[in-house]
């Protein structure tokens, strides 16, 4: 039995991201320029209505795709890794927040889709690629059917 986690911080990007591209299709499909939008995308104003459709439609969809997953919340001491890390290395601010994460949960393996992040990680915790994480758990010993 394993078990797959992440981070509430990790759902939080996600809803950034939906964000971020539901304000630049109104935007662009209101007729501003697409140099405009991106000059402003850090102000998005997104009316209730479409925050909380991104909410459910986000939440249906780890809800429904991905049931297994289990939530982890950092700990203080999760918090002070995750800032000894940004102190001492290469790693983003956010990363390091999933690099303590995954340390704090006690993941075998981080998965990233992020080549720097993944290259970084590899120091504190075995770190691959989506489409490498079969290889991975075999080599660690899992069973997998």
């Amino acid at each position: 039995m394993w078990r797959i986690s992440t981070s509430q911080f990790a759902v939080m990007e996600v809803l950034d991201v939906e964000q971020d591209d539901r304000f630049f299709v109104l935007e662009v499909t209101s007729g501003r320029t697409v140099a405009s939008v991106l000059r402003d995308r850090y102000k998005r104003k997104l009316p209730e209505s479409e925050q909380t459709s991104i909410e459910k439609k986000v939440r249906d969809f780890l809800n429904v795709r991905y049931p297994f997953i289990q939530y982890f919340h950092l700990t203080v001491e999760g918090f002070d890794r995750a800032t000894g890390l940004c102190a001492n290395t290469n790693i983003s601010a956010p990363d390091c927040l999933h690099l303590a994460t995954a340390l704090e949960a006690g993941c075998d393996v981080l998965v990233t889709t992020d080549d720097h992040f993944m290259e970084e990680a590899k120091e504190y915790i075995d770190a691959c690629q989506p489409e490498h994480a079969h290889d991975v758990l075999i080599r660690l010993g899992f069973q997998i059917a």
